[in-house]
């Protein structure tokens, strides 16, 4: 077996049987529905990361789905999805992951970035505004606010 699919079944194995610690971005269940199932998702959400790391959208892609197919509760799952499409080139249906993600999460400003961004890019300029000023109000890092800024100001401008 190499590197590869060791690693594989090393974060498999982690998500499911430590999900505690490991098995979502925060580690924690979302606390609605089925535990069982959620720690069942994070195992395609694990290999859904490998592939997204891989630059293999496609199977992330497809991870992420079969993830949320069993758990379509955790944000996490909804964000990564959107990263994966937008990194493919699906803008239209990664603003629709991104909208998902800050339902389920609406205080994680990356989520809000992320529309904000998808949202400029399909010329929904007051959208992206939006998106970008919650950014900002859900704490962005400092090292983050000034790209924030610039897109509100941007967005501003090109809406009228």
């Amino acid at each position: 077996m190499g590197k590869r699919q060791w690693m594989l079944v090393l974060a498999v194995l982690t998500a499911q049987l430590c999900s505690h610690s490991f098995g979502s971005a925060q580690g924690r269940f979302p606390g609605v529905g089925s535990k069982s199932e959620w720690l069942k998702a994070n195992g395609f959400y694990a290999e859904g990361n490998i592939a997204k790391e891989g630059r293999d959208y496609d199977k992330a892609i497809a991870k992420y789905r079969e993830a949320i197919a069993i758990y379509g509760a955790d944000f996490h799952y909804h964000y990564n999805l959107a990263l994966a499409l937008k990194l493919s080139g699906q803008t239209e249906i990664a603003a629709q992951s991104f909208r998902k993600a800050t339902q389920l999460n609406p205080r994680d400003w990356k989520s809000w970035k992320g529309l904000g961004n998808c949202l400029y890019k399909l010329a929904d300029y007051k959208g992206a505004a939006h998106a970008f000023r919650v950014a900002l109000s859900c704490g962005a890092p400092a090292s983050e606010s000034g790209e924030l800024r610039k897109g509100v100001a941007a967005a501003v401008a090109r809406a009228h």
